[in-house]
């Protein structure tokens, strides 16, 4: 179960050429995304290849790195993540092939939406990939019902200048970069936009470990939708001391309790929750909007655990420590099987029971194909 979305009002945006993201991802991390508390980053020249995880550099408390590497040859490439809980899909554009690009709507706390393009253009590419973006963003707003619309990246527009000043002019939009972006002076990744200036601001951050290029930290002043993480209480009835609690249960005068006239299921609830908390052994379990559905209590704790023993084999690599890390990791891969299995074989049941209306069909069957949680 969800909350109620909560707006925030600034979108934060962090925009990196970062040079090798297997090679910076630990100062990206620390000194640039955790530190600002980033909604969304975007990093080109990533250098990544098919040869490279999915899971690659997955930063804790965001989503798993959309990609889109450079299969052809090395260099290259662009990676975006989101923070947990912003309300963002991946766009299923086909740009021309020569072109680094990807469009992702980012939903606001009002329900409309920004139409983010991370873009990375090679510097001899030509002026094709700016007259895309001029012939194209009108028709992908309308689309996919954006209002506005936001381009970050390295463009290396300095050598395409008039293919440029086209896009702007044509499209309305307005470079936000006052300031370089190069360690020898140029600005060379902007930020381009179709809002308002008072609503935006651009702020120049350090180089980024070997990267000759400066990160920018980008604040919108917009209200942002946001799922927030829910708790619940996992009971854990097969280890209850079930004598114990009849006992309590024996010394409640329910009569008083449930007389006529009270709400009686508040009053028997409050009544039940603190005589079955002694001898009842629970966990509180936060849920978190990215979770997959049968990511469960058990799982969290196993990622839990592989977090903690790759933090502790980072800082001091040691044989045991090692060891220790891949235990870990077998464990969390049996866990996830566990989960995947049981949750699977509940929908099921649920899909064959005989009570399942209409309505329960189609969202057991969303659920299953993972669209119940896009925005």
């Amino acid at each position: 179960m969800v909350r109620p979305e909560r707006p925030s009002h600034t979108l934060k945006i962090l925009s990196a050429n970062v040079r090798g993201l297997r090679t910076n991802i630990g100062d990206l991390t620390h000194n640039c995304v955790l530190r600002h508390s980033a909604d969304v980053v975007v990093v080109t020249e990533t250098w990544l290849n098919n040869e490279v995880e999915p899971t690659f550099g997955k930063i804790r408390g965001y989503t798993q790195w959309t990609r889109r590497d450079r299969p052809e040859r090395a260099g290259g490439g662009e990676a975006v993540c989101f923070k947990e809980g912003v309300q963002a899909q991946h766009l299923d554009v086909v740009p021309p092939p020569h072109m680094e690009v990807m469009f992702f709507r980012v939903v606001l706390a009002d329900r409309s939406a920004i139409l983010l393009c991370a873009m990375y253009r090679l510097p001899r590419q030509g002026p094709a990939s700016l007259q895309y973006l001029t012939g194209t963003l009108d028709d992908l707003m309308l689309e996919h019902c954006c209002w506005h619309v936001l381009v970050v990246g390295d463009l290396n527009h300095h050598l395409e200048q008039h293919a440029y000043e086209s896009l702007l002019t044509v499209q309305g939009l307005t470079d936000h970069m006052t300031f370089p972006t190069h360690e020898r002076e140029g600005t060379l990744n902007p930020v381009i936009s179709d809002l308002q200036g008072d609503t935006l601001c651009c702020h120049q951050l350090r180089l980024v470990a070997s990267s000759d290029h400066h990160a920018v930290l980008t604040q919108v002043d917009v209200g942002v939708a946001r799922h927030e993480t829910t708790s619940r209480t996992v009971w854990l009835w097969v280890k209850a001391d079930w004598a114990s609690l009849r006992r309590d249960l024996s010394h409640t005068a329910w009569g008083t309790l449930l007389r006529d006239g009270a709400d009686k299921s508040r009053a028997l609830t409050s009544r039940l929750l603190p005589i079955q908390r002694p001898h009842v052994p629970h966990h509180n379990y936060t849920t978190k909007p990215m979770d997959q559905p049968w990511f469960g209590y058990r799982c969290r704790v196993a990622a839990e655990a592989k977090y903690s023993a790759w933090l502790r084999c980072k800082r001091n690599p040691t044989r045991r420590n090692k060891d220790l890390h891949r235990a870990a990791c077998r464990r969390m891969v049996v866990s996830s099987k566990w989960a995947m299995k049981k949750w699977e074989a509940d929908l099921r049941r649920k899909l064959r029971g005989p009570g399942v209306g209409s309505k329960t069909w189609w969202s057991l069957v969303k659920e299953k194909q993972g669209i119940s949680r896009l925005a």
